[in-house]
């Protein structure tokens, strides 16, 4: 009895076998899934993450490749005034602004011409007393004139004496004088009404020719004088400039002035204006040197004017070895040769998004130029493509860009 109960309590080695190895195996499968999954997920990262330099897709102008000197210069107009006033005044009134487009002898600005007016009311009035006395003094003359004729018939006739016909005579000869000195006084008055017109007309600031203006100089209540001697006076009122001579003056080293000749053609690239080339032409060599800069000053005009140019612009201007054909001029979009990926299935480039993602796009090239290469079809201009893609790089990857 007491056996059969030993025997119970023994334990079943079998069972707990079965029941161990069943455990381990699921532990060792699942360690193996986990260890695999980490090293898929290391995988993963290290390959999205791959660092490359990237570009930015650009234009390339091949007329560069006629380039034989490039200068730096700056937009000038040749026509510009200081535009100041003849006489010290206060100003009065002031009818435009910077920016303003203004006709030759357009009224810009009137100073106080209180007193110049009083000047030419006088001068206007003197005149008028003056003509009235000339008239007078033709009267004088006319009447003196038939007593001067009929004195001489009396004389000859024996009706008067001698004495009698010299004053007549004398009468006639001094109203003549009085009348010439009279035209004389006339023309006198005139000058002097002429001379108060100016004083006038001195007073209204006009434009020399049509113009924009570039700067006010002075406001309503301001002195402006022709030689300004104190800060609380202005000599020049307004700056104007015709936009239509607006031309490049560049500074060329005296070293490379060779190289430069009248009518040569250049392109010229604003600064301000960036994408756009503008064509133009050597219209003078200035012949003398600055010293302290050994350059000589060149001039060049543009083929075509354009409404974004402003004076004072900063330019670069490529002198040219010879006109450059109409396909020459146009620009193409370019990239390094070294962002192609070239397969069995053609070109490819990897075009970065916003999130660093890659996208493979298939691109057409054309012509070369040095190390880059014209792109037909596939991108646009501001793309930002990779630089020496690799083959492990694939479509839809994230990649750390270089430098950042």
């Amino acid at each position: 009895m007491a056996n059969n109960n030993l025997d119970k309590l023994k334990i079943n080695t079998a069972i707990f076998r079965q029941k161990f190895s069943k455990k381990m195996k699921m532990a060792i499968v699942v360690g193996v899934l986990a260890a695999l999954g980490l090293l898929v997920t290391v995988i993963n990262f290290y390959s999205a993450h791959s660092t490359y330099k990237t570009e930015t897709t650009g234009y390339y102008n091949p007329s560069r490749d006629l380039s034989i000197l490039v200068a730096s210069g700056y937009v000038v107009a040749q026509k510009k005034a200081a535009v100041a006033s003849k006489i010290t005044g206060r100003v009065k009134d002031i009818f435009v602004e910077e920016g303003s487009f203004v006709r030759t002898g357009q009224v810009l600005a009137v100073l106080d011409d209180e007193e110049a007016r009083a000047n030419y009311d006088q001068a206007a009035s003197s005149l008028k007393a003056l003509e009235a006395q000339s008239q007078q003094a033709l009267a004088t003359l006319n009447n003196s004139l038939a007593e001067y004729e009929r004195g001489k018939y009396l004389l000859a006739e024996g009706h008067i004496s001698k004495s009698q016909y010299d004053i007549v005579s004398t009468r006639f000869f001094n109203s003549q004088h009085a009348y010439n000195a009279s035209l004389a006084n006339a023309k006198v008055g005139e000058a002097v009404l002429a001379l108060a017109q100016v004083g006038l007309t001195n007073t209204r600031i006009t434009a020399p020719f049509d113009a924009v203006v570039l700067t006010k100089n002075a406001d309503i209540g301001d002195v402006v004088t022709p030689l300004s001697a104190s800060v609380n006076t202005r000599s020049s009122v307004f700056t104007i400039a015709n936009m239509a001579s607006l031309q490049i003056e560049a500074d060329v080293s005296e070293t490379s002035i060779a190289k430069v000749f009248p009518g040569q053609h250049c392109e010229i690239q604003i600064d301000a204006i960036q994408g756009d080339r503008f064509a133009g032409r050597v219209s003078a060599i200035v012949p003398t040197v600055e010293r302290a800069k050994a350059t000589v000053l060149v001039k060049v005009e543009f083929a075509k004017l354009d409404r974004r140019l402003l004076q004072d612009m900063s330019a670069k201007i490529a002198f040219l070895s010879r006109k450059p054909t109409e396909k020459e001029q146009k620009q193409v979009l370019v990239i390094n040769n070294a962002s192609l990926l070239l397969t069995d299935e053609g070109s490819f480039v990897f075009v970065v998004d916003a999130t660093k993602s890659v996208t493979k796009t298939k691109v057409a090239t054309g012509n070369s130029f040095g190390n880059m290469v014209e792109i037909l079809t596939g991108i646009k201009f501001g793309d930002e493509i990779v630089i020496s893609p690799t083959a492990s790089l694939k479509d839809g990857k994230r990649i750390t860009i270089a430098g950042e």
